[in-house]
């Protein structure tokens, strides 16, 4: 393997220029000429007519005649169908992105993912302090109780944040935020944060920060969160805690 993860053994000249062609199709829902697919990408015509031909050949792309373009063809849904493993790639980056940072401020740092209406912790990585947040892989809590819930629905389609309130947001402790417009300027704040927070809004004498998680098509998938005991939370240590947040959940949208 590479540095970057890709395996040694070189390359294909005609793999790549299928690509370098589909890259040009998929920006134009009209398709393109021959003529200029191939003088755009700096390809003989002759090369470009063989991999268009082949990829016709498997419904990759397809020919209209009438106009005499090629276009993406309907195979290509089939594949963006296909599920990717992205939930155990997000556990194994986790660990190496967290594992740092829980070595330098000694707090449980956690990975989830909404699982509307709540949210599900898929990894995490303990404090050793007395005084800590007991958890496990597999828990779930209502979203809009905890820092991650609200992270994951901030940068979600406003329908999932829309949904969740319509179905009303139940009090876990007196806390907890359950009024609708407060609730939304929640979420407005953590936009504009990049980051959020809760205290004691699903457990007593926990806070949590979390930020979002961003899958390879830019989409949030989780959130990377870490709670500290109310008692060790200060101004000065918020902002702290939330860069360092804020760093490893970008570390890990990049390694995604």
């Amino acid at each position: 393997m590479t540095a970057a993860g890709v395996p040694s053994g070189g390359s294909s000249p005609a793999v790549l220029n299928a690509f370098r062609l589909l890259d040009v199709l998929v920006q134009r829902p009209g398709g393109g000429r021959l003529s200029d697919l191939a003088r755009e990408l700096g390809m003989p015509k002759s090369t470009a007519l063989r991999i268009l031909a082949t990829m016709c050949r498997v419904r990759v792309v397809r020919y209209d005649a009438a106009a005499g373009t090629y276009q993406v063809g309907a195979r290509l849904l089939e594949y963006a169908k296909a599920p990717l493993n992205l939930e155990a790639d997000m556990v194994r980056e986790f660990y190496r992105v967290a594992g740092p940072i829980q070595a330098e401020f000694n707090e449980t740092i956690q990975l989830a993912v909404l699982s509307a209406p709540d949210v599900t912790f898929i990894a995490r990585i303990d404090s050793t302090r007395a005084v800590r947040l007991v958890t496990q892989v597999g828990r779930r809590l209502p979203a809009h109780a905890t820092a991650v819930g609200k992270v994951i629905l901030a940068f979600s389609d406003a329908a999932e944040a829309d949904s969740l309130i319509a179905a009303g947001l139940q009090a876990l402790t007196p806390n907890t935020i359950t009024d609708p417009e407060a609730f939304r300027q929640e979420l407005g704040r953590a936009r504009r944060n990049g980051y959020a927070t809760e205290s004691e809004e699903s457990s007593p004498n926990l806070s949590c920060l979390s930020a979002p998680v961003f899958g390879p098509d830019g989409q949030v998938r989780a959130g990377l969160t870490m709670c500290v005991p109310v008692s060790k939370i200060s101004p000065d240590r918020i902002e702290v805690l939330s860069e360092a947040i804020r760093s490893g959940a970008r570390a890990l949208s990049a390694a995604l």
